[in-house]
């Protein structure tokens, strides 16, 4: 299977790439944490984001990237 090489052409891209990244990774960490919750436990002490921010992004609504 051939590869295609991302074309980038401009910081405009970059900047959209990168948001969509965390869009994602934002996603990610709601469905981790529903799929915790529903498994009877809780995350109390993340590593990379204060517990305030991860549990603004795990308490908001699902996001729809790219738009």
């Amino acid at each position: 299977i051939e590869q295609k090489k991302l074309q980038v052409q401009d910081e405009a891209d970059l900047i959209t790439v990168y948001d969509n990244l965390l869009c994602g990774s934002r996603n990610h960490l709601r469905a981790f944490n529903r799929a915790l919750v529903a498994a009877g436990g809780a995350y109390d002490q993340p590593q990379y984001l204060g517990l305030a921010q991860w549990n603004a992004i795990a308490g908001s609504a699902q996001e729809r990237c790219g738009q």
